[in-house]
């Protein structure tokens, strides 16, 4: 919920920080061979992963991979944030 917020509210201020920029859409070939690639590689295989392991304990460790692999980019970002602002007197 927290990790949802805080993505919802990174969305916004990029939408909105980069909203002058004018990117064209993609070809219609192109976004369709890559919903046939997402439906036909990844999602119609994910099945075999259901025998291995449960899709509770899938829907819960995937987050928690990416955060962890991601931890020390986040840890920065942070930091990098809090040297931002000059009343907490960080260097």
């Amino acid at each position: 919920m927290i990790v949802q917020g805080i993505m919802e509210l990174v969305m916004v201020l990029l939408t909105n920080v980069l909203s002058f920029i004018s990117i064209p859409a993609f070809p219609q070939q192109f976004t369709s061979a890559i919903d046939m690639v997402l439906n036909d590689f990844l999602f119609q295989n994910l099945g075999l992963i259901g025998f291995f392991v449960r899709w509770n304990t899938i829907l819960v460790a995937v987050p928690l991979v990416i955060v962890i692999v991601n931890l020390d980019k986040m840890y920065a970002l942070v930091i990098w944030i809090l040297r931002k602002i000059p009343i907490l007197g960080m260097n």
